[in-house]
Protein backbone atom coordinates (compact mmCIF):
# COMPACT_ATOMS: atom_id res chain seq x y z
CA UNK A 1 0.00 0.00 0.00
CA UNK A 2 2.91 2.32 0.70
CA UNK A 3 4.12 1.76 -2.86
CA UNK A 4 0.77 2.99 -4.17
CA UNK A 5 1.06 6.21 -2.18
CA UNK A 6 4.73 6.65 -3.08
CA UNK A 7 4.60 6.31 -6.88
CA UNK A 8 0.89 6.51 -7.65
CA UNK A 9 1.01 10.17 -8.63
CA UNK A 10 3.89 9.48 -11.04
CA UNK A 11 2.92 6.19 -12.68
CA UNK A 12 -0.83 6.38 -12.31
CA UNK A 13 -0.65 3.48 -9.88
CA UNK A 14 0.11 0.75 -12.40
CA UNK A 15 1.86 -1.49 -9.88
CA UNK A 16 0.88 -4.82 -11.47
CA UNK A 17 -1.25 -6.22 -14.28
CA UNK A 18 -4.29 -6.74 -12.07
CA UNK A 19 -4.32 -3.05 -11.19
CA UNK A 20 -3.83 -2.04 -14.82
CA UNK A 21 -6.74 -4.24 -15.91
CA UNK A 22 -8.87 -2.77 -13.11
CA UNK A 23 -8.03 0.75 -14.23
CA UNK A 24 -8.89 -0.23 -17.82
CA UNK A 25 -12.26 -1.62 -16.71
CA UNK A 26 -12.91 1.51 -14.63
CA UNK A 27 -12.22 3.65 -17.70
CA UNK A 28 -9.23 5.42 -16.17
CA UNK A 29 -6.81 3.89 -18.67
CA UNK A 30 -7.52 3.32 -22.34
CA UNK A 31 -7.25 -0.06 -24.06
CA UNK A 32 -4.11 0.75 -26.06
CA UNK A 33 -2.34 2.46 -23.16
CA UNK A 34 -3.28 -0.37 -20.79
CA UNK A 35 -2.06 -3.01 -23.24
CA UNK A 36 1.28 -1.23 -23.66
CA UNK A 37 1.63 -0.95 -19.87
CA UNK A 38 0.87 -4.67 -19.41
CA UNK A 39 3.48 -5.57 -22.04
CA UNK A 40 5.99 -3.36 -20.23
CA UNK A 41 5.11 -4.93 -16.87
CA UNK A 42 5.54 -8.42 -18.31
CA UNK A 43 8.91 -7.58 -19.89
CA UNK A 44 10.00 -5.92 -16.64
CA UNK A 45 9.05 -9.03 -14.68
CA UNK A 46 11.06 -11.22 -17.05
CA UNK A 47 14.12 -8.96 -16.84
CA UNK A 48 13.77 -8.75 -13.05
CA UNK A 49 13.52 -12.52 -12.73
CA UNK A 50 16.57 -12.96 -14.96
CA UNK A 51 18.55 -10.49 -12.83
CA UNK A 52 17.49 -12.27 -9.66
CA UNK A 53 18.43 -15.66 -11.11
CA UNK A 54 21.81 -14.28 -12.19
CA UNK A 55 22.61 -12.69 -8.83
CA UNK A 56 21.19 -15.21 -6.38
CA UNK A 57 23.31 -18.20 -5.43
CA UNK A 58 21.16 -21.25 -6.18
CA UNK A 59 22.78 -23.30 -3.41
CA UNK A 60 21.29 -20.85 -0.87
CA UNK A 61 17.78 -21.23 -2.26
CA UNK A 62 15.81 -23.39 0.18
CA UNK A 63 12.66 -23.29 -1.94
CA UNK A 64 14.17 -24.44 -5.22
CA UNK A 65 12.31 -21.71 -7.08
CA UNK A 66 13.72 -18.39 -5.78
CA UNK A 67 10.64 -17.92 -3.63
CA UNK A 68 7.84 -19.59 -1.73
CA UNK A 69 5.70 -20.50 -4.71
CA UNK A 70 3.85 -23.35 -3.06
CA UNK A 71 0.98 -23.65 -0.63
CA UNK A 72 1.40 -24.95 2.89
CA UNK A 73 0.10 -28.53 3.27
CA UNK A 74 -2.94 -27.39 5.27
CA UNK A 75 -3.72 -24.40 3.03
CA UNK A 76 -5.93 -25.14 0.02
CA UNK A 77 -6.04 -23.53 -3.40
CA UNK A 78 -9.38 -21.95 -2.56
CA UNK A 79 -7.86 -20.27 0.49
CA UNK A 80 -4.97 -18.96 -1.60
CA UNK A 81 -7.33 -17.68 -4.31
CA UNK A 82 -9.54 -15.92 -1.76
CA UNK A 83 -6.49 -14.32 -0.16
CA UNK A 84 -5.30 -13.08 -3.57
CA UNK A 85 -8.74 -11.66 -4.40
CA UNK A 86 -8.99 -9.82 -1.07
CA UNK A 87 -5.47 -8.39 -1.20
CA UNK A 88 -5.82 -7.38 -4.86
CA UNK A 89 -9.11 -5.66 -4.04
CA UNK A 90 -7.46 -3.74 -1.19
CA UNK A 91 -4.51 -2.74 -3.38
CA UNK A 92 -6.77 -1.65 -6.22
CA UNK A 93 -9.01 0.30 -3.84
CA UNK A 94 -6.05 2.29 -2.54
CA UNK A 95 -4.77 2.97 -6.05
CA UNK A 96 -8.19 3.90 -7.42
CA UNK A 97 -8.62 6.46 -4.66
CA UNK A 98 -5.09 7.94 -4.81
CA UNK A 99 -3.86 7.74 -8.40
Amino acid sequence: MVLAYTIGHVSGGHINCAVTIGLMVAGVTGLVEGTVIIIGQTLGAIVGAACLAGVFNKSNDGTGSLGANALAPDFGAGNAFLGEVIMTFLLFSVIAETA
